[in-house]
């Protein structure tokens, strides 16, 4: 990777919404953690999959554990989730990704 690249790319925050995924979130986290990216993972799931945070290993990854609050329409569930993740990025580029899109 080029030094152009890495400066590209570490201007480049990754916001991740999943729910009850584990697989396909761990793929995507193996896919994204050797490049100088800021990645938030926004997890609706009703148990949390990580500890709640920086991920171990992983000082650019953040997690959240955000599942529905109560009876909770699941739409306003992800609304929810997506308008948190608009207010993380401090990079000048963005991107809501999906936890199967690389």
């Amino acid at each position: 990777m080029t030094p152009e690249e890495v400066e590209l790319l570490s201007e480049l925050t990754i916001v991740i919404p999943t729910y009850n995924r584990p697989l396909e979130l761990e793929r995507a986290i193996e896919y994204w953690r050797d490049l100088p990216v800021t990645v938030h993972i926004l997890d609706g799931s009703e148990n949390p999959w990580f500890p709640v945070g920086v991920l171990p290993r992983l000082q650019n990854f953040f997690y959240y554990h955000m599942p529905q609050i109560g009876r909770e329409n699941p739409m306003v569930s992800v609304m929810r989730r997506l308008t948190f993740g608009a207010t993380l990025s401090k990079t000048k580029f963005s991107v809501v990704c999906g936890d199967d899109d690389f």
